[in-house]
């Protein structure tokens, strides 16, 4: 049975981060951390796939227009310098249940980064300034400066490069994946062949689109970046996408897409939590971060955390000027088998 796991995490104490309760042999935990304490972390291992995300400081989250929905912070009582470490692991099926929670920490010293949807820069400042050893792990899209006469958009092509970058230490290759602007029906924005793409689940290779369907996935890096899917040996797919991205006729057991950019996790019949990551916006030097979470409940009675009304919007900005602000970590297992399409 295809099994997808998830971890969601909250802290606003500066330092801490997930540790899981059951750690994985061969897994990768890559967290993003500012000194006002959020955490926004993707976790790849041999058997699950997982984030976490700060969502009780009131300093990141922010209401969305016209929601009529219940304010987290009151909600879970967040203040300015306190607040709860929570984090659980579930498959599809099982309970989310509040006692399960625990806490870790994040020692100071870094191991490498994790770079989302933007060039270098950042990653060679964090490098020269000490913030981390090594470039650990990366996916940008890197865009090609092209001059055209019919275009004022000099962004039309480029690379989505993903893996690892010391093969004595990671085990990932460095893969590159072409990728062009398309405006079609179907095709809109700068989209990523899949007609070779294949995922790995329990030893069972599947295309990842319809036959009958666009074999594209296609986003928009100037105003939105994306996590793409990981595969790792026996690992199911996730996608943590932005409200632009859309792909025609993908398929995944547990996994369904929406209209409005957000993916449902399926987590047994009355369990549905929606992840959604939208306005990557790059203005300047800052990278601006959108993202909301919802856990559905057909019953009261529902063993879970939290509900509809208490889902919310964060937005917070890493400058990338300023490398007191953000930084992020990458700490390998050097048994791992990850590979990166």
């Amino acid at each position: 049975m295809l099994f997808l796991k998830a971890v969601l995490c909250a802290s606003i104490v500066a330092g801490y981060s997930l540790i899981r309760r059951d750690s994985q042999v061969g897994a990768a935990d890559l967290n993003y951390y500012r000194k006002d304490g959020l955490n926004v972390s993707v976790r790849i291992g041999s058997d699950d796939v997982s984030m976490a995300a700060d969502f009780l400081s009131k300093e990141t989250w922010v209401a969305e227009d016209h929601s009529g929905q219940k304010d987290m912070e009151g909600e879970f009582k967040a203040g300015d310098k306190t607040g709860k470490k929570v984090s659980n692991t579930f498959g599809m099926g099982d309970e989310f249940k509040l006692d399960d929670f625990e806490m870790g920490y994040l020692p100071d010293e870094q191991e490498g980064h994790l770079g989302l949807g933007y060039g270098s820069t950042l990653l060679e400042k964090l490098k020269e300034s000490g913030k981390i050893k090594k470039k650990a792990f990366s996916f940008y899209y890197n865009i090609a400066n092209e001059f055209s006469f019919f275009t004022s958009n000099v962004h039309s092509r480029g690379q989505l490069v993903l893996g690892g970058t010391d093969k004595a230490q990671y085990h990932t290759e460095l893969q590159t994946l072409p990728v062009t602007n398309k405006d079609t029906v179907n095709e809109k924005g700068y989209c990523v062949d899949l007609k070779d793409v294949k995922v790995s689940v329990i030893n069972t290779d599947y295309p990842l689109y319809d036959e009958n369907q666009p074999k594209t996935l296609c986003f928009n890096p100037m105003s939105n970046a994306t996590l793409m899917p990981f595969r790792g040996s026996n690992a199911d797919i996730v996608n943590i996408t932005s409200s632009s991205l859309f792909c025609g006729g993908c398929k995944h057991h547990s996994l369904r897409s929406g209209n409005d950019g957000t993916f449902k996790f399926d987590f047994g019949q009355s369990r549905t939590l929606d992840i959604r990551m939208s306005q990557f916006t790059i203005q300047g030097n800052a990278l601006s971060v959108r993202m909301s979470f919802n856990m559905l409940k057909e019953s009261p009675d529902d063993n879970i955390y939290f509900g509809a009304d208490a889902m919310k919007s964060l937005y917070t900005v890493f400058d990338h000027e300023d490398l007191s602000v953000a930084w992020a970590s990458a700490n390998y297992s050097s048994s791992s088998n990850i590979q990166a399409f």
